[in-house]
């Protein structure tokens, strides 16, 4: 499975990870040894466009030891086909500069950086084993 990222969730990991500085190994947990199916089961569904699929995942913060709800909201972009999982967006849910949730409208936006960067070949490839 390949793994990759956006400008707007790289701007977001180095700006979050300033704080909490486990974050990476919190993503790499929940993504780690799993199937594209897997990743699919049980999360919170944004857009099906047949094989893409907008996510919505809850990772939990180790440091707070709180759980998920309580943790981060990372949106990935599934690729049923190629099974590969872009990171779009990640944002707190508890901080200063929380978020609550993400607009359809901000959604549409992710994906629009995505669809320039994935043509310009600026999608950044991350290794979900070694990302920590």
């Amino acid at each position: 499975m390949r793994f990759d990222t956006t400008s707007v969730y790289e701007n977001d990991i180095k700006r979050l990870s300033k704080k909490l500085p486990n974050l990476k190994k919190d993503i790499c947990a929940e993504f780690k040894g799993k199937t594209i199916d897997e990743i699919l089961a049980k999360k919170y569904l944004l857009q099906d466009a047949g094989n893409y699929k907008t996510i919505k995942v809850r990772i939990a913060n180790s440091q707070q030891n709180k759980g998920k709800s309580n943790g981060f909201r990372l949106i990935i972009l599934v690729d049923r086909i190629s099974e590969t999982v872009t990171f779009l967006k990640l944002y707190s849910k508890v901080s200063v500069d929380a978020k609550e949730n993400v607009s359809k409208k901000e959604v549409r936006e992710f994906l629009k950086i995505f669809k320039k960067e994935r043509v310009s070949k600026k999608l950044n490839l991350i290794e979900i084993d070694s990302y920590s």
